[in-house]
C-alpha cells in the first residue's frame, strides 16, 4: 500500500491509503493535467462523492463517459424509442428492402467509427452496449479461434419491425469487421445472429428480402 498524505480545506491534515498503482496513475495524471496531487486528489474525491451522495453507481461513470464520447463524436441524436418504432413500421410496410438496407449500411458506419476504439468485435459489442442501450449484447463462441460467434441482443426495440432493421443493422456492425452473418432469428425485442470469418465481408449481392426471408437468415 501507499500512503498519500493530503491537506484539507480546513487544514486538517488526512491520510489516506491507497493502492500503489492508484497512487502512481495519480501520481501521472497529475502531471499530464499540470496539477498537484493534492488538487487532482480533491478533485477526483469531490466528484465520487457527490456521485455517491445522489445515489449513484460510481462503477457506471467510465461507462457513461464512453456513451457521452461516442454520442457526441458520432453525433448521434437522443430520439425516444417510441417516436423510433413509429417511423420504422410506417416505413416497413412501404419500403421494407430499402429501410432494412439502410440501418444495413448505418451499421457498417458505425463500425467505422467503433473500429477506432475496439480492434476486435468482442471489445466492440461490449462498447455498443452501452451506446446504444441495450439490456444485453452478449457474445458466445464455439472456441475455433474466434472464426464463428453467436449473438445476443436483448432489448432492440419491442416490434418485430424494429428487430428486424436491428438485425440488419448488427449484420452490417459485424461485416465490418470480416464476419458474415449465416443464419439469424428475430423476435421482438431479441435477436439471435450467428456470424462467421468471412473473407470477402461485403458481398455485393446482398438483398435485404433474402436476409429477411421468413425472419431467418438463410
Amino acid at each position: 500500500m501507499y500512503v498519500c498524505t493530503q491537506v484539507c480545506a480546513l487544514l486538517r491534515r488526512v491520510n489516506i491509503a491507497v493502492d500503489a498503482g492508484v497512487a502512481e496513475r495519480l501520481a501521472t495524471e497529475a502531471k499530464r493535467q499540470n496539477k498537484t496531487l493534492f488538487a487532482l486528489a480533491n478533485e477526483c474525491l469531490d466528484v465520487a462523492l457527490r456521485v455517491c451522495e445522489n445515489e449513484g453507481n460510481l462503477s457506471l461513470v467510465p461507462e457513461l463517459l464512453t456513451t457521452r464520447r461516442f454520442h457526441s463524436e458520432m453525433n448521434l441524436s437522443p430520439i425516444p424509442l417510441s417516436l423510433t418504432e413509429f417511423m420504422v413500421r410506417k416505413l416497413y410496410s412501404a419500403y421494407r428492402e430499402d429501410l432494412v438496407n439502410a440501418w444495413r449500411s448505418t451499421g457498417r458506419e458505425l463500425a467505422t467509427y467503433f473500429r477506432m476504439h475496439a480492434p476486435d468485435l468482442a471489445t466492440a459489442a461490449s462498447i455498443g452496449r452501452q451506446v446504444w442501450g441495450l439490456k444485453r449484447l452478449d457474445i458466445l463462441t464455439d472456441g475455433n479461434s474466434g472464426n464463428k460467434f453467436e449473438l445476443h441482443s436483448v432489448g432492440a426495440g419491442v416490434s418485430q419491425e424494429f428487430s428486424e432493421c436491428w438485425a440488419a443493422s448488427l449484420s452490417g456492425f459485424t461485416s465490418k469487421y470480416g464476419y458474415a452473418a449465416v443464419r439469424a432469428e428475430v423476435s421482438p425485442g431479441f435477436v439471435r445472429m450467428l456470424v462467421e470469418r468471412s473473407e470477402e465481408p461485403f458481398p455485393p449481392e446482398f438483398s435485404a428480402a433474402a436476409f429477411l426471408q421468413d425472419r431467418t437468415l438463410r
